[in-house]
């Protein structure tokens, strides 16, 4: 069991360690993240996105949608300052055209079909 408990640490102040790294290379650069709206696109439990609301500034506003009906219903309990959607398995999203100025997604292409990577495609660059 310690074991575990040092791996989970360990990684937890390795994700601090990029975590610091990256707003020291935000303020670095000079970049200025203001008045975006942010999508990310598959959020599951918001592993990614929870952090965002802290780290840039307080103007932006952040979206997450996932089609897991339970990932999307425990996130928008638990994470405040996030507005959370469900989404279903094919486009469209419910957002209008051009309404996010940033949308990721972590590691959701490999869950789909060549068929449905176009449709996703189309539907982001729509959003």
């Amino acid at each position: 069991m310690l074991r575990v408990i040092e791996q989970i640490n360990f990684q937890y102040q390795k994700w601090q360690s990029r975590k610091s790294n990256l707003v020291f290379k935000q303020k670095k650069l000079n970049v200025k993240l203001k008045d975006l709206s942010i999508l990310d696109w598959g959020c599951g439990t918001g592993r990614f996105l929870r952090h965002l609301p802290t780290i840039l500034d307080s103007s932006n506003s952040f979206c997450g949608t996932d089609y897991n009906k339970k990932y999307v219903k425990w996130c928008s309990e638990n994470l405040d300052e996030i507005k959370f959607k469900n989404n279903s398995l094919l486009p469209p999203l419910d957002f209008k055209a051009d309404s996010m100025a940033v949308i990721y997604g972590i590691s959701i292409f490999i869950h789909l079909s060549e068929e449905l990577h176009f449709s996703w495609i189309h539907e982001l660059t729509r959003v």
